[in-house]
């Protein structure tokens, strides 16, 4: 990636792209796959919000009272408006596409309702282009087959083949690749006009806004990606053999940017304005959180200022809970001003801004909430304002997927579930199974026993999470298992095969173990078969798991030279009389 100045929210979406394509080179588990379908969503939140300041910015070179004196400024900022909305639009046709190509279907706005279950009006087996307007600007909220490694290739063709879908010889993912380079390309010559024209200061945010413009649509013709020995094209790097949800993240991602800088082009636009000719129509409390999820024991920092603003003057913002009327409003005392329901922080503001940050301490959804004072002409006005983000542990998941298997025999089969973002105590675990106890849920740690039942048959063990009205748990996903039985059991002997004296053989004795097997069951030999061969051939069956006394009479008949041989074991396992197995070892002693 280049390098160059960027704001904090540009650097956190570079930061989780960097991570995902990271972790997508690893063969990393449903867990971690279902993870990064999260950050997909944060991104999508985080474009829709872009999108609303940018709606709102275009809406104050509408309101200005002065328009022949903003009109140079608006024409740029309007030339910009529907190239950006063309470029979002076109990726979210290709979301789409992939999502319908992978799963055959495609949920948009959300997946599952209340009770969990699948919203099938919400559910669209069509084309992208078959979708009436209000549907293709709904969010893409499910993604089944998260680690399909084929359908982006198939789906955008980075290599351009023949015999896949392509318009003028050019695969999807050229054609974005395209499209993004005429979009930057756009945005400077835009930047270049206001320069050239002396509509824009040529100071250093000019030059900084140039500079990140270059950084965040950064794809260099001819330049080649991936390690070193392995360089391929922009097109193959991002979309050949890319799990689906890796893919889609990553069209999520080049829509965030794109939105990014359509306001970090008209903001500056409009900054350039004279003031007392671009007047908004009201004001706005706003905070702009640098990611609204983050790691234990990391740091949360947000913006938080007016949308509409006076430079000149410094507003004060205090972060806490205020008492509120039934409209909403802050209630203020006698003095005029608010009630604070315990202490309040006041944040530091430099230009009109506030900058806001707290450690998370504590894993889970956490929200904030406040005030900003600032002084009008007819006294003090409080705008309210109020965030969330989501504090995660630490942690990282690596799943054998070829041995998700629970064993019945009256095992205790530990498991321990995590919900990132959740607390294990607000994580409901269910298990129709058979039994399933907690051992520490502030740990996520249960004890989970199979019946016999189930045994060559799948389970499934699911998670809810507790929403934030504390009343309700939503689904959050199942881990299907294989209950099995305990595998085969392996005879040890006190004598094993050898020459001995007849003391010794009568004194044998058997016991069973499973090998490499570590639960802690014990098993035992039920019963067995002696058998005696000298002169002729003698079979004795045998209860327990020593030599019986008839076995001892016929072994103390035998001659130098002759044989003893153990066989037919029986093996049994404490407390479940369902349980039996017949090892194949045998013993051979020869009487010395």
């Amino acid at each position: 990636m280049a390098s160059g100045r960027m704001t904090p929210r540009q650097k956190m979406i570079n930061m989780m792209y960097l991570v995902l394509t990271a972790l997508l080179a690893l063969n990393v588990s449903k867990e971690v796959l279902n993870s990064f379908f999260e950050v997909n969503l944060g991104i999508v939140k985080t474009t829709n919000g872009l999108d609303k300041k940018n709606t709102e910015t275009y809406a104050a070179f509408e309101d200005a009272t002065n328009q022949e004196k903003v009109k140079n400024y608006k024409n740029l900022a309007n030339k910009i408006k529907p190239d950006a909305l063309e470029l979002v639009n076109f990726i979210q046709e290709m979301k789409y596409t992939l999502v319908l190509t992978v799963d055959n279907a495609v949920f948009l706005g959300e997946h599952l309702d209340e009770d969990g279950e699948e919203i099938e009006d919400n559910k669209f087996e069509v084309s992208y282009d078959k979708l009436d307007d209000i549907d293709k600007n709904k969010k893409i909220a499910f993604l089944n087959k998260k680690d399909d490694r084929n359908s982006s290739g198939d789906a955008f063709n980075p290599e351009s083949k023949a015999q896949l879908p392509r318009i003028n010889g050019e695969g999807k993912a050229t054609q974005l690749k395209n499209h993004i380079l005429d979009y930057k390309e756009l945005l400077l010559d835009v930047l270049e006009t206001a320069k050239d024209s002396n509509w824009v200061t040529t100071n250093g945010k000019l030059s900084s806004l140039i500079e990140e413009i270059n950084t965040t649509l950064d794809i260099k013709e001819g330049k080649v990606y991936g390690d070193k020995g392995k360089k391929v094209s922009w097109e193959h790097y991002n979309f050949h053999d890319m799990p689906s949800v890796g893919a889609l993240t990553l069209l999520s991602k080049w829509q965030a940017d794109v939105k990014n800088m359509e306001l970090a082009v008209i903001s500056f636009l409009a900054s350039n304005v004279n003031e007392s000719f671009l007047k908004f129509s009201g004001a706005e409390a706003t905070t702009i959180p640098s990611s609204n999820f983050i790691l234990k024991n990391e740091e949360f920092r947000s913006t938080i200022f007016l949308t509409a603003f006076d430079k000149s003057s410094t507003p004060e913002i205090f972060i806490g809970d205020y008492e509120v009327d039934e409209n909403g409003d802050p209630v203020l005392g006698e003095n005029g001003r608010p009630i604070w329901n315990g202490d309040k922080e006041l944040v530091p503001v430099v230009n009109g801004k506030g900058d806001y940050s707290v450690k998370g301490n504590r894993v889970g959804p956490q929200t904030y909430k406040g005030l900003i004072k600032i002084l009008q002409d007819d006294g003090n006005q409080y705008y309210p304002f109020e965030g969330e983000y989501l504090v995660a542990d630490k942690s990282f998941a690596v799943s054998a997927t070829q041995m998700n298997v629970l064993y019945a025999n009256d095992i205790e089969n530990p498991i321990q579930v995590s919900v990132a973002g959740y607390q294990p105590e607000d994580i409901k675990v269910s298990f129709s199974g058979g039994a399933l106890t907690s051992v520490n849920r502030k740990k996520g740690e249960y004890i989970i026993k199979p019946s016999q039942a189930n045994v060559g048959k799948e389970v499934n063990v699911s998670l809810s999470v507790k929403q934030k009205d504390e009343k309700r748990y939503k689904p959050i996903g199942k881990s299907v298992f294989r209950v099995k039985n305990v595998p085969g059991q392996t005879i040890g002997a006190r004598y094993a095969d050898g020459t001995y004296d007849k003391n010794k053989v009568k004194a044998n004795t058997f016991s069973s173990k499973i090998k490499d097997f570590d639960f802690p069951i014990k098993f035992s030999v039920s019963e067995f078969t002696v058998v005696c061969i000298g002169t002729k051939r003698v079979e004795t069956k045998v209860k327990g798991y020593k030599v019986s006394e008839a076995a001892k009479l016929e072994i103390s008949k035998l001659s130098k030279g002759q044989t003893v041989l153990f066989k037919d074991f029986v093996v049994r396992q404490k407390g479940v009389p369902t349980y039996l197995d017949r090892p194949k070892d045998k013993f051979e002693l020869i009487i010395e």
